[in-house]
């Protein structure tokens, strides 16, 4: 406003109409910061249950979050790759649940669908699931993409949420969890085959190898 403008006008004017509501909104700006599960007012209103499956690498976490997945009657899968987006979405197809597949790259529609397979960036803190899955949330820790897993747990609204991780990150989704008010069980997998290191290394034959 034009200072001319500003002096026209009685302080009292001037606290109600300016200072009033800069300071609500640094106000809010502040809660959200020191709160940030505040920001998603949808997702508080529920009472949401977590299943957290916790174990390393090729353990049967993400297999049994899609088997629960399933059952319901709508729901949705987060990845971080745009690979596992589509894997999820061919395989959910092929299994009778007809589902879509939305990444940063493109949107494959499915009539009829009640699933979704995407990248956890495209996930909507708006739309109301039975259940949703949220692959390699360990991730959440990441300082570039961590944002992404932490609005889809903190905001997605569905009653039964399946958050798939690697051992080092249950304390931090814990905590999350708990300050959301939310109910949560723990899932812990076991590798069923170990790991081996080949003695050797490994040369393609084909007419591709370099």
């Amino acid at each position: 406003f034009p200072l001319s403008e500003l002096l026209s006008h009685p302080l009292s004017y001037l606290y109600s109409v300016f200072y009033i509501p800069y300071a609500i909104r640094s106000s809010l700006k502040l809660l959200v910061a020191l709160n940030p599960k505040d920001e998603y007012p949808e997702a508080r209103a529920m009472q949401r249950h977590f299943v957290l499956h916790i174990g390393p690498t090729n353990s049967g976490k993400t297999y049994h979050a899609m088997q629960a997945l399933r059952k319901a009657g709508s729901g949705a899968y987060f990845a971080p790759l745009r690979l596992l987006a589509f894997e999820q979405y061919e395989t959910m197809n092929r299994s009778g649940c007809p589902c879509e597949m939305i990444t940063g790259e493109e949107r494959i529609e499915m009539p009829g669908a009640e699933f979704l397979s995407a990248t956890v960036e495209m996930a909507s803190t708006k739309i109301p699931y039975d259940a949703a899955v949220i692959d390699e949330c360990q991730m959440i820790a990441d300082r570039d993409r961590g944002g992404a897993w932490s609005a889809a747990v903190l905001g997605l609204c569905a009653g039964e949420i399946h958050l798939c991780a690697s051992p080092d990150a249950e304390s931090l989704l814990t905590a999350i969890i708990r300050d959301c008010g939310d109910e949560l069980t723990v899932v812990r997998h076991q590798r069923m085959a170990p790991l081996k290191v080949e003695e050797a290394g490994f040369h393609f034959q084909g007419r591709h190898a370099l």
